[in-house]
């Protein structure tokens, strides 16, 4: 049962027209006429309370039968006010339950769907940390990676111009013998040299390269990661406006 007016205003206007019944000055045609227009206007004009009004005898052409007659059409009409009037209280009574009962409803899944924004904003936190940490670990290795370069012995620098600068002012016996020495140690520091560079960029390149590919990998999981995340959380934000948009609603 719908109701067209609020609850009380309804009941208002029965208990009104059920106290006119009685009423010295008391008219059935008239009475008929307003609370088959009133009850039109209480539960909507499908509603088939108001030939149940239409029903009600209050005259007859027998003459005898004239008041009780009258009598038993007031009876009847009070009746009828009486049951209108309590199917209000009864059915608004239950609509007021069930109302209660589905904000209790969207209040649990409005609470829900916070819970499970607020844990997905938190992994969401969490995923993006992990990412800036891995973006700070690919930096420093490529720093380390460039720190090794740099200090790994380099030959190429050292010419025989630079030698024969560095020469011109000994004296000729000097030179001799540190031209000697020289050319041992360029010798045995050239095959050192070559030996550490060969052994330091062979492992610096298989550990490093290793080390960034999965940085990176880590890297593009992460991102993808994050981007599912953000998917969820509109999802989620979605469910929570259509939530909170029902329970304004109400």
């Amino acid at each position: 049962m719908k109701l067209n007016i609020p609850k009380d205003k309804a009941i208002e206007i029965l208990e009104k027209r059920k106290s006119e019944i009685y009423r010295p000055d008391f008219e059935p045609s008239v009475w008929k006429g307003t609370v088959d227009e009133d009850l039109k206007a209480i539960f909507g004009y499908l509603d088939s309370r108001w030939l149940k009004i239409s029903q009600i005898r209050f005259d007859t052409y027998i003459e005898s039968d004239k008041i009780k007659v009258f009598e038993t059409g007031r009876k009847q009409a009070s009746g009828f006010m009486d049951t209108f009037i309590e199917q209000i209280k009864e059915y608004s009574k239950i609509q007021e339950e069930n109302i209660i009962k589905s904000e209790t409803v969207y209040k649990q899944k409005y609470k829900e769907c916070q819970q499970e924004v607020n844990q997905l904003m938190n992994q969401l936190d969490e995923a993006i940390t992990i990412a800036n940490d891995n973006f700070d670990e690919l930096k420093k290795q490529d720093s380390e990676i460039a720190s090794l370069k740099k200090n790994t012995v380099q030959l190429q620098d050292i010419t025989i111009i630079k030698l024969f600068k560095l020469l011109g002012n000994l004296p000729v016996k000097q030179i001799v013998g540190l031209i000697s020495i020289i050319i041992g140690i360029l010798a045995f520091a050239g095959w050192c040299g070559s030996q550490i560079e060969k052994s330091t960029n062979r492992t610096i390149t298989v550990d490093y390269k290793e080390e960034i590919q999965q940085l990176k990998k880590d890297n593009s999981n992460l991102n993808d990661s994050i981007v599912s995340l953000n998917k969820i959380l509109l999802e989620k934000e979605k469910v929570l406006k259509t939530v909170i948009k029902k329970d304004s609603l109400k």
